[in-house]
């Protein structure tokens, strides 16, 4: 339900554009199989053109990497250990793009 609601959102602030965004999970450390197909598919890629997830645990970090090898997100993808990284990759992507 939150990834859907997070989508919306993404759609309606950006416009139906594509947009780069920054996940900042917190204490969730888990998602289930359905969030994390559902955030990979190609649909999604539509309206997110990158997406940095900043991790905050061990814990967050082994399903962030079991999310990019398994599941194989659309859009570039990466993982972050602070706010300030993610932000650096997206401005340093857009400015070459």
């Amino acid at each position: 339900v939150q990834a859907k609601e997070f989508m919306e959102a993404v759609k309606r602030l950006g416009n139906r554009s594509q947009v780069a965004v920054i996940i900042i999970p917190r204490n969730i450390t888990t998602a289930s199989a359905e969030t994390r197909t559902y955030m990979a598919r190609a649909e999604r890629a539509r309206y997110i053109s990158r997406c940095a997830i900043v991790i905050n645990s061990i814990a967050q970090r082994i399903i962030g990497n079991f999310f990019m090898r398994v599941n194989k997100p659309a859009m570039k993808t990466k993982l972050f250990n602070t706010p300030g990284q993610a932000w650096n990759w997206l401005c340093e992507a857009e400015e070459k793009e």
